[in-house]
């Protein structure tokens, strides 16, 4: 009887070699609705609770301030982007034997996983504002700005610019962008400004500012 012993071990040791030889999927990448670029730190990402009648409220975060006008300005298009990408999750079945037949795929490959962006129905939760950056970083892209000045926040050293076109980089629109501390007290809304635009990480900042004597187109 004790020569058995070891052959009752047999399914119990190939158990225990599966269970550690699986490794666990990798979460899906967090994508921003509007820019499409990834949200590095969704703890600290710009967010915007999306209110309509008769359904829950939803958190929506993005890559950086700026993108939340956008999201103001046609909320359902954005809305009906994330709703497309959540189906693509849902639907999505790789086909391996312990998916099979299933409607939600149970596992991802790591060339396969479909990039989701975060929505929840939860109260939003306020994000700490980053650490101002005193000046440009030499390997930042940079662009020229021109634009008028809307808003202000000295204690977040931003400026929210109205301005134009900027060539192969991106269409006219009202950004909030962030400035080197003690810039904000020296500009006024409804100044025309330009600028040196350029980004560091998720945040767009504006370095060389001065006030324009000509408004902005």
């Amino acid at each position: 009887m004790s020569s058995l012993r070891p052959l009752r071990l047999l399914p119990l040791l190939a158990l225990l070699t599966v269970a550690f030889a699986a490794e666990p999927a990798k979460p899906a990448a967090l994508l921003c609705p509007v820019s499409d670029e990834p949200i590095t730190d969704p703890i600290n990402a710009p967010s915007f609770v999306s209110q309509k009648a008769g359904q829950p409220d939803r958190v929506v975060q993005f890559c950086c301030e700026g993108c939340i006008a956008d999201f103001k300005a046609e909320p359902a298009k954005y809305l009906a982007k994330l709703d497309a990408r959540a189906s693509a999750v849902t639907a999505k079945n790789c086909g391996c034997a312990c998916c099979k037949g299933k409607a939600v795929c149970c596992c991802a490959a790591d060339d396969e996983t479909p990039a989701v962006t975060a929505v929840a129905a939860q109260p939003a939760q306020p994000t700490k504002p980053a650490a101002p950056a005193a000046e440009k970083s030499p390997a930042a892209e940079s662009h020229p700005l021109r634009g008028v000045i809307v808003a202000v926040d000295a204690e977040k050293s931003t400026m929210r610019v109205k301005h134009e076109k900027i060539p192969g980089y991106m269409g006219a629109m009202t950004m909030q962008f962030r400035v080197a501390p003690g810039t904000v007290p020296k500009f006024a809304v409804g100044q025309t400004i330009s600028a040196t635009l350029y980004r560091e990480n998720k945040d767009f900042w504006l370095h060389d500012v001065a006030v324009q004597a000509v408004p902005a187109k």
